[in-house]
């Protein structure tokens, strides 16, 4: 995925009352390396990762909190956008 449809699905994804952080895949490790830094109640909810490919994820904070509409628009976003997506929830 590229710096360009990256920024149109942070964008996107801005209407949404969760908190997006980029992040880098490395194996098992997903590290944070762009995006809103989180609040204390953020910090202790269960974040939600989104793969977008193999190197590039998204950690979604609130992501309980959607609706299952809202959840469905989400992930239909990410769909659209590239042929497959990885939905990875955080155990």
């Amino acid at each position: 995925m590229n710096a360009t449809s990256i920024s149109e699905l942070l964008g996107k994804l801005s209407v949404y009352p969760v908190t997006v952080q980029l992040a880098r895949i490395d194996g098992k490790r997903w590290a944070h390396i762009a995006g809103a830094s989180t609040t204390s109640a953020e910090e202790i909810s269960l974040p939600h990762r989104l793969q977008l490919d193999e190197h590039t994820g998204l950690i979604l904070r609130g992501w309980g909190a959607l609706t299952a509409g809202q959840r469905a628009e989400i992930e239909e976003l990410l769909a659209s956008g590239k042929s497959s997506t990885t939905h990875t929830a955080v155990s």
